[in-house]
């Protein structure tokens, strides 16, 4: 019984199924190749051949996951960006509770979970749950800190 087939039983017991070679994750996978890596004579492999197959699978594996990372980081830079260009404009949704909020974007946070818009009035949206999105640029009407000033100004004698 050679290491593969040894590490394989192993992960099929350890599971309660029988599953095949390509059923593996990654994972598994890796753990089984560096097992047969290990129980072999480094000075005389089974097959030159063999040991190199081995080592592009590893290396194509390690490339797949860089890949799939980086392009993880991209969505999720890509949804910041969409995310950063609502500010300012007024959205309605459900924040994380599932209550109805609507209000200007004054922020945006990254999350695990993709960016959550902050609301003016305190409220939390997440991107993902935007129903509405109005750009008040196109009525005339932009929000501002000092619109708020003024209104004091008028009512103070």
């Amino acid at each position: 019984m050679s290491a593969i087939d040894a590490a394989t039983s192993t992960a099929a017991t350890t599971n309660n199924s029988t599953r095949t070679v390509g059923e593996l994750d990654n994972s598994e996978f890796l753990e089984i190749i560096f097992a047969e890596l290990t129980n072999q004579d480094p000075l005389a492999p089974n097959e030159t051949k063999d040991l190199l197959e081995q080592i592009s699978l590893i290396r194509g594996i390690e490339s797949d996951t860089s890949l799939a990372s980086t392009l993880g980081e991209l969505v999720n830079q890509n949804a910041l960006a969409q995310a950063g260009g609502l500010i300012g404009k007024f959205v309605s949704g459900t924040n994380e509770f599932g209550d109805a909020a609507e209000d200007f974007v004054l922020s945006v946070t990254s999350t695990t979970d993709g960016p959550i818009l902050n609301l003016l009035n305190g409220q939390r949206v997440p991107m993902d749950r935007i129903k509405e999105i109005i750009d008040p640029a196109a009525f005339g009407a932009v929000p501002s800190s000092s619109d708020s000033a003024d209104e004091d100004e008028t009512t103070t004698p």
